[in-house]
């Protein structure tokens, strides 16, 4: 649970949410509805030291009904659905509790890690320290973010405070894709990884990806780390060929609309 931890806190500092309230071993994340990441209560798991036995587990700090009912307060003073990813530091109560108060899954997904190699430059990549304006609008077009979470988008990228590496892979003199790393204690989290529809299939994604992996590596990483959702297959597949496995899984909970 220590190192299931340690992923959570760097995905969390790689897409920093505008706004966080903490509430009994819990983060209600606020990022102006772009998402799921920025916009959803997750699980931290707090520490209990049982002073009877030579033991230390992982709970909730509260029962999960109380959590849950602050995130429905939080979310509706704030005019958003009350949203929760479920990761294993969730514990056992709360997927059957949301199941039971009509919380639709959504978007089943798994948190990857390899080990770096030795670091391979892409002379076809450009990776910036920063996020520039064709990087920003390059990505967001790729992603197809929509004109009214524009701004939230780029204040969400240019609020990283750590370490980053943005990627711009070309083909033909062409912006085909993009992606950004994020360095963190000796981890590289890679993010957004997005070809254009016009350059799928013709390895760009693999030059982004191996690109940060060095990226990380040159600045002292052993090991890298990214999110996939499980529908996306192609990607899955590429980056099981470039060593990544199964760290833990998560999903989403949404109370159905109706």
């Amino acid at each position: 649970m220590t190192d299931i931890l340690g992923l959570e806190e760097r995905g969390f500092n790689a897409w920093p949410a505008p706004r966080n309230v903490y509430f009994g071993g819990w983060m209600f994340r606020l990022g102006g509805g772009y998402t799921k990441r920025a916009n959803s209560a997750n699980a931290l798991g707090a520490r209990h030291e049982l002073r009877a036995v030579s033991i230390n587990a992982w709970t909730p700090a509260r029962e999960f009904a109380e959590i849950m009912a602050e995130a429905e307060r939080f979310y509706a003073l704030n005019g958003q659905p009350a949203v929760f990813r479920v990761t294993p530091l969730a514990g056992p109560d709360a997927d059957p509790a949301l199941a039971t108060a009509a919380y639709e899954r959504l978007d089943p997904s798994t948190v990857m890690i390899a080990p770096l190699a030795k670091a391979q430059d892409d002379p076809e990549v450009r990776i910036e320290p920063g996020p520039t304006p064709s990087w920003l609008n390059g990505v967001a077009a790729a992603q197809g973010v929509a004109p009214s979470h524009r701004l939230v988008h780029d204040h969400i990228v240019q609020a990283i405070a750590l370490p980053a590496a943005f990627a711009t892979a070309y083909m033909s003199g062409q912006a085909a894709g993009f992606g950004f790393g994020i360095g963190e204690r000796g981890a590289v989290g890679l993010f957004d990884i997005v070809v254009r529809p016009e350059f799928r299939g013709q390895g760009v994604g693999r030059a982004i990806t191996r690109a940060l992996m060095g990226w990380g590596s040159l600045g002292g990483a052993a090991t890298a780390y990214l999110q996939v959702n499980d529908a996306n297959r192609v990607a899955r597949a590429l980056y099981e060929s470039l060593g990544f496995r199964v760290a833990y899984p998560y999903h989403y909970r949404r109370r159905a609309l109706t």
